[in-house]
């Protein structure tokens, strides 16, 4: 590069024609050179390489492993519940899954039972009193309502006095009811 008629070129930006932008002559760019297992920088300083250039993929071939990390494998864990340090002992606890409960209702032992008015279990409940007073097990006809039967202190199937179901005082004519209820018509004569 030249310059004429007394001109001149600030260059003290450029230093190897790069720009420096920090103006730090020690940490420019340095030439690199390889010889055996070393890297050397052209200002000084190197850098070793490893003694060999594979890595065989195995943790075990790692050198300066971390000390948290365990390389002795006659300490692990086996995986056997009875090698745990402080495990309670479960020697006692059944271990037959063969006679466990099955999650049905209908296969649990000492089931709940009914009593008073409604006895039983509760899938296969019987209404068997109305107020402590016994139902007659006479199944009712068509158009019967149960009546209290003070001869035999009973509730029993009987006519209805006033005519039919539903004729009389506008009386639904009948209610049916699902469940541990039985049907009762909406109309009972009492006497006592």
């Amino acid at each position: 590069m030249s310059i004429e008629n007394g001109n001149t070129i600030d260059l003290s930006v450029l230093q190897d024609g790069t720009e420096d932008a920090d103006a730090n002559p020690s940490n420019e760019i340095q030439e690199l050179s390889i010889s055996n297992d070393t890297i050397y920088l052209s200002n000084g300083g190197l850098v070793k390489l490893p003694a060999t250039s594979t890595f065989s993929g195995s943790f075990n071939d790692l050198a300066d492993v971390p000390v948290n990390i365990d390389t002795d494998a006659t300490d692990d864990f086996s995986g056997n519940y009875s090698d745990l340090n402080g495990a309670p002992d479960l020697s006692n606890y059944d271990t037959n899954v063969s006679d466990d409960f099955s999650g049905s209702y209908n296969d649990l032992t000492n089931k709940p039972t009914l009593s008073g008015d409604v006895t039983g279990e509760i899938n296969t409940a019987t209404v068997e009193k109305i107020q402590g007073r016994e139902i007659s097990t006479n199944n009712p006809a068509d158009g019967q309502i149960l009546k209290w039967d003070a001869n035999t202190n009973t509730w029993v199937p009987g006519q209805d006095e006033l005519g039919a179901a539903g004729t009389t005082d506008g009386v639904a004519e009948s209610i049916g009811v699902t469940g541990l209820a039985v049907f009762l018509a909406l109309v009972l004569k009492i006497v006592f």
